[in-house]
């Protein structure tokens, strides 16, 4: 799972913030997950730093360096995080700070019960 919405990934492109993740979801160095994918370390690099914007083709050679995919689909527009980005922008800083943290805790939770969770239904079933 990607999670957005930190300083840092604001910070940087989608290319840069599915690479960053997915390298560290899977637990590899630049250097390792360069050489899996057929492309330079600097190239790993620059992608993640936002200082290079991957095509396609790049990306996705990248992703399954990490044993990843990318997958891509349109679906309906929904304008709700427009709203909410007004909404929460006539907040005071410190206010928004606090609802971000509280967000990013909740996120990590549920993340953390996933990892942990027994299914409901016994194998009996």
């Amino acid at each position: 799972m990607l999670l957005m919405g930190n300083a840092r990934t604001d910070r940087l492109s989608l290319a840069a913030t599915l690479v960053v993740q997915g390298r560290r979801q899977v637990g590899l160095s630049q250097r390792e997950l360069a050489r899996r994918a057929g492309v330079s370390r600097t190239t790993v690099a620059e992608i993640e730093s936002g200082s290079r914007d991957p095509g396609l083709k790049t990306l996705r050679a990248v992703l399954r360096g990490a044993s990843l995919d990318l997958d891509i689909h349109l679906i309906a527009r929904d304008d709700h995080d427009e709203v909410l980005d007004q909404t929460l922008g006539h907040l005071p800083e410190t206010d928004r700070n606090r609802l971000e943290h509280g967000f990013e805790r909740f996120v990590q939770g549920l993340a953390d019960g996933l990892a942990t969770s027994r299914p409901l239904v016994g194998s009996r079933e």
